[in-house]
């Protein structure tokens, strides 16, 4: 017999404090994401090439005009000949046909789970930020030998020397041939730059396989993955770790025994000891660039595109920026390097470093300037700018596009920007074409050139504002938990940043600190608490150190904290917070303020949690009195101090005042939150407990029955509570014995 603990109106759960921001749902209407980058795609190339409109398009490819229409503006499924047909009628080179088909193979997947969102058809399970195939990609030694590793290995390790020498790329090659081979098994491509980012992924992936832990623990999941993978009868399919910077700290979630092959990305050698070296190096070989250069630039003098790649160091990034900058501005390679060496560096740039890497910094420096202003004619510079600050400020593991689009007249224009990055080589779409990924060498050299021109804290002002609106109310955390994860990613991501530079003004930070708050609150109620309790942490420091101690929003920042540490359990180290915030908001607040009613029955519940109960019962009982005074009794909060109350009169053996308040409490909550909201699901669930406890087990069973019928329609599939709530009407029944 169990209550449900860490949500609101049961014994160990109070509603967390600070706006709350309702989500902003996906369309449901909206065409699938990769077949908007497919008809961008196609409208580019059409833009370059000698037909001059659509009309003339879809004469030559003899097909209607509204077919050529529908293609570019993805507005319904189109067979692969239709596709190919036009595509062929743009350009016939075999590179571009099989570019188009590799985004038709993801256009048509999305397409068919759009319309079949339960049937996967036992097919391949596709999960993560896989990088779509980079134009005029070049097929290096690399991919052969690790296609054969991994015919050998179950874990391969694509070192190189530095970033932007092409080791993803490598590693999303061989990924991308394994998803179109359409064999059953999984596909999954996880982020490791951080602990934290690499755990969301692993999470992700196990919930996706119904491994996960089921009370939300990011660790707990990964190593049940681990585990299910590991397994005789775990999936075949690959698995890649991207940019991993920690060999110890991933080698304890890493599958090396079942049928799923391990890809590891990095530029670290260590990572070695974990599997068989793949050896990106530098970047190309001079064959390569010289051959990527002649196919992007479409220019035939291969001495100067020696020139020009010995002088970029083969970096593949590089030589992308180059080619990008040499086709919008119409230059050979010579004309190219005189740019190249007249590009001035930013003071914050000019290292002490000689050779290619300054070139490189050059080289990218002169791509950016070459998209803006490109972008001048079609009036979309400053939303370009905009695009590529927001980018360098977020995660770098990629920006779902969605999270760009606004409901305002700028939509179109960061619909025009988000092409424009993408074809001056600033940006890239992933495999599936939902979210868009800034190299981090071009992001750090945008960060560096807005900490020389001043315009970092509008880039950091923009990032924040971008996520704003997707910060959703926390009752929804568990169930949007995956959501949740990638926001604080980006949250995390914009906090490093701006930690780094003194320059950010306080009207930034202020925002984002807000932000962080919810990102504490959000990591506390997926379950998340390691993560919880360091994002709590760090907030706490900063909000004292930009607000000061005694201001209200760092009261709630030292309340979060409190509450990380009692969902964890560390309870010795919950109480001290709690009591220094109660004291300081009556002080400051006043004793009837809302937050410190709050804060009044945060402390009350861990008093009980440690068994000081009669402490816990005088503050629950002024805590409900002051609440129906000022609150009303029907609040939502009022709602709650009334079930915690009744759970610790049930706690010391006072039965029937307990019962009364929670017959009570639910009859309201019905009444005000109607029968199937989660909290209603909740009071439910405690009454049903409480008859349990009386020995009431006809009243209580019937209670425990209707709890998990609804609880299995309202809440998330892999949501905790149902779990309990089945726990307790198994256990209920177990003990029933109708009289005959």
């Amino acid at each position: 017999m169990m209550g449900v603990p860490g949500v609101p109106g049961t014994k160990t759960g109070n509603p967390r404090e600070g706006q709350q921001v309702s989500g902003i749902p996906t369309t449901p209407d909206r065409p699938p994401q990769a077949a908007r980058v497919l008809g961008e795609t196609i409208r580019a190339k059409l833009r370059v090439s000698e037909i001059s409109s659509q009309a003339e398009l879809a004469r030559k490819a003899y097909c209607g005009k509204n077919t050529v229409s529908d293609l570019v503006n993805a507005t319904r499924p189109m067979p692969w000949e239709t596709v190919k047909k036009i595509a062929e009628t743009i350009d016939g080179s075999k590179e571009w046909i099989t570019q188009v088909q590799e985004l038709w193979l993801l256009v048509d997947r999305e397409w068919r789970e759009l319309n079949q969102p339960s049937d996967t058809g036992g097919g391949t399970v596709v999960m993560g930020r896989i990088p779509a195939r980079a134009p005029h990609f070049v097929a290096r030694d690399q991919l052969a030998q690790l296609r054969q590793t991994l015919q050998d290995s179950p874990v391969a390790v694509v070192v190189c020397g530095m970033r932007g020498a092409g080791k993803t790329q490598i590693a999303a090659a061989y990924t991308r041939e394994v998803i179109v081979t359409d064999e059953p098994g999984v596909v999954a491509w996880i982020g490791a730059e951080t602990h934290d980012s690499m755990l969301g992924g692993l999470t992700e992936l196990a919930t996706v396989l119904g491994v996960a832990d089921p009370d939300g623990d990011p660790q707990s999941s990964a190593r049940r993955l681990r585990n299910h993978l590991n397994g005789a009868r775990g999936p075949s399919g690959v698995l890649v770790f991207d940019n991993a910077t920690d060999p110890d700290f991933l080698a304890e979630f890493l599958p090396t025994s079942g049928r799923v092959r391990v890809v590891i990305t990095s530029t670290d050698r260590a990572f070695t000891s974990l599997g068989e070296l793949v050896d990106a190096k530098e970047g190309f070989e001079r064959s390569e660039s010289v051959q990527y250069l002649a196919t992007a630039t479409k220019l035939d003098d291969p001495q100067g595109a020696d020139g020009l790649a010995k002088e970029l160091g083969d970096l593949p990034l590089a030589l992308a920026a180059a080619a990008a900058t040499i086709v919008q501005l119409k230059l050979d390679y010579q004309q190219y390097r005189d740019k190249l060496a007249a590009q001035p560096l930013p003071t914050v740039m000019r290292r002490q470093w000689g050779g290619y890497e300054r070139a490189v910094d050059q080289a990218l420096q002169l791509a950016i300037d070459t998209v803006i202003h490109a972008a001048e004619n079609g009036g979309a510079d400053e939303r370009v700018r905009w695009l590529v600050g927001v980018m360098a400020m977020l995660s770098p593991d990629g920006v779902e596009a969605d999270l760009l689009d606004r409901d305002d007249e700028s939509d179109f224009q960061t619909h025009a920007a988000i092409i424009w990055g993408v074809e001056g080589s600033l940006l890239s779409w992933s495999a599936g074409g939902r979210v868009l990924v800034m190299h981090r060498l071009t992001g750090r050299v945008i960060r560096e050139r807005a900490v020389a021109d001043g315009t970092l804290d509008a880039f950091a002002a923009d990032a924040a504002a971008v996520l704003a609106p997707r910060l959703f109310d926390e009752h929804q955390a568990f169930q949007r938990r995956l959501e949740g994860a990638r926001l604080v990613d980006h949250i995390d991501a914009l906090t490093t940043i701006t930690g780094q530079h003194e320059a950010i003004s306080s009207d930034t930070r202020t925002p984002l600190l807000a932000h962080r708050r919810w990102a504490t609150r959000q990591l506390i109620r997926s379950a998340d608490t390691t993560r919880s309790i360091t994002q709590a942490h760090h907030t706490l420091t900063d909000s004292e150190r930009i607000l000061g101690p005694s201001h209200p929003d760092t009261l709630q920042s030292r309340n979060n904290l409190a509450n990380a540490y009692q969902s964890a359990g560390r309870f010795r180290e919950a109480i001290p917070l709690f009591e220094r915030t109660l004291t300081d908001r009556e002080r400051i607040l006043g004793p009837d303020h809302p937050n410190t009613l709050i804060s009044r029955n945060n402390l009350a519940d861990t008093y009980e949690s440690v068994g000081r109960v009669a402490e816990a019962l005088a503050l629950f009982e002024r805590t409900l009195t002051d609440r129906e005074r000022i609150l009303g009794p029907d609040h939502p909060n009022t709602l709650i101090s009334r079930n915690d109350l009744a759970d610790a009169y049930k706690l010391v053996g006072r039965v029937a005042e307990a019962l009364a308040l929670f017959e009570r409490t639910l009859t309201d909550r019905e009444r005000i939150l109607g029968p199937d909201h989660p909290n209603t699901l909740i009071s439910r669930n405690n009454l049903a407990d409480a008859y349990d406890s009386a020995g009431r087990l006809a009243e209580a069973i019937p209670l425990y029955e209707r709890t998990l019928v609804d609880s299995k329609r309202v809440l998330d599939a892999g949501h905790p509570h149902i779990a309990m709530y089945r726990d307790n009407l198994l256990s209920a029944r177990k003990r029933h014995r109708p009289q005959s």
